[in-house]
């Protein structure tokens, strides 16, 4: 008679199972640019009339193009940082810009103002 063999003992300790993370939907414009020229271009064709012929916009543009034709990863660097500043000027100039502050300012001024009518 041959005895059975015995498994190894298992551990009492379970191992946590690992979630599934979720995989991001992907963002869909409705025409997606082909280059950062022609986003910059859609970006300064949305401006006011006013700023459209600016230096400003006009500088966003030839960064724009300057940008889709370097191939120098520290040139593309260096000109996407000055691009995505002179957009936020322009949002800036436009009244629209899409910094956090602007919430931060609008909760200041809603409790001066309560402020205010409460007699404080």
């Amino acid at each position: 008679m041959t005895t059975p063999k015995n498994p190894a003992p298992k551990s009492p300790v379970k191992k946590p199972r690992k979630k599934a993370v979720p995989k991001p939907k992907p963002v869909v414009l409705e025409v997606v640019p082909a280059n950062v020229l022609e986003a910059v271009q859609r970006e300064v064709a949305s401006l006011p009339v006013s700023l459209r012929g600016s230096a400003l916009a006009l500088t966003a543009l030839h960064l724009g193009d300057v940008l889709t034709k370097t191939d120098s990863a520290r040139d593309v660097a260096t000109i996407a940082k000055e691009l995505r500043a002179c957009l936020e000027d322009l949002r800036d100039a436009r009244g629209l810009a899409g910094d956090k502050s602007d919430a931060v300012d609008e909760i200041a001024a809603r409790r001066e103002k309560r402020r205010a009518t409460a007699g404080m």
